[in-house]
């Protein structure tokens, strides 16, 4: 399924998701000689929510026409080798088109799809590893599709005692390991940890218990990304 929300065309499983337009934003259509961004991960830090606008459809509208964004995502994609809903098991489709779009640079945003209460649990008794090995893994094949590839470290949740909070913070997280690994690779990245971890008025907490970025953390990271793609 494909949709274009605010000039960013999103391909992937949208089945229980809505993209929605702004109102207060233009819908921009990419010149056809546009630099190519693609965005991948789950859609928890990709910001895929019903009624709310992804930070990387704001990013097409500040990067404008001469700019292409797409998103390629499925809703529960994980970092984890072996579960199920491993990125390369649950979206080959989605890479394959990828490569064929052929992207001048690649955002790479996973992490929170990956922390829930069970998997928090297993952190410190080898998911850790299991988490470095599987984003090892998925930041090498990005730099095989495109020169340029960025990594953005995940969000902090708003509750400061909860597991899952743990599990991305503290040290030795998952944000600690995506640094390090991305140092390693020579890959860009991207701060959301210690913003969010600093002003919770960055995320959206849902009464199901999920959390996104808010209006204010899309403005954060588009502009955040901009900058540095700009550079």
């Amino acid at each position: 399924k494909v949709a274009r929300s605010i000039g960013a065309e999103v391909i992937g499983d949208l089945s229980d998701m809505a993209i929605v337009r702004s109102v207060t934003l233009p819908t921009l259509e990419p010149k056809a000689d546009a630099v190519r961004i693609a965005c991948i991960g789950d859609k928890f830090s990709l910001g895929m929510r019903q009624n709310l606008v992804s930070p990387f459809s704001v990013l097409q509208d500040k990067l404008g026409e001469d700019y292409d964004v797409r998103i390629y995502t499925a809703a529960y994609a994980k970092t984890i080798p072996s579960h199920d809903n491993y990125v390369f098991k649950c979206i080959p489709d989605h890479l394959e088109a990828m490569k064929q779009f052929s992207p001048d640079c690649i955002l790479v945003s996973f992490g929170n799809g990956d922390n829930t209460r069970g998997e928090a649990a297993k952190w410190d008794s080898g998911l850790a590893e299991e988490f470095s090995q599987g984003y090892r893994e998925i930041l090498c094949e990005m730099k095989k599709i495109s020169k340029r590839v960025i990594a953005i470290t995940p969000f902090k949740r708003i509750e400061d005692d909860d597991t899952r909070t743990i599990m991305i913070a503290k040290e030795g997280g998952m944000a600690d390991r995506i640094r390090k690994i991305a140092r390693e690779l020579g890959v860009e990245t991207v701060e959301m940890t210690q913003p969010t971890t600093e002003d919770h008025s960055l995320l959206i907490a849902e009464k199901t218990g999920f959390q996104y970025l808010s209006p204010k953390g899309n403005e954060f990271l588009a502009n955040a990304l901009t900058s540095l793609i700009k550079k």
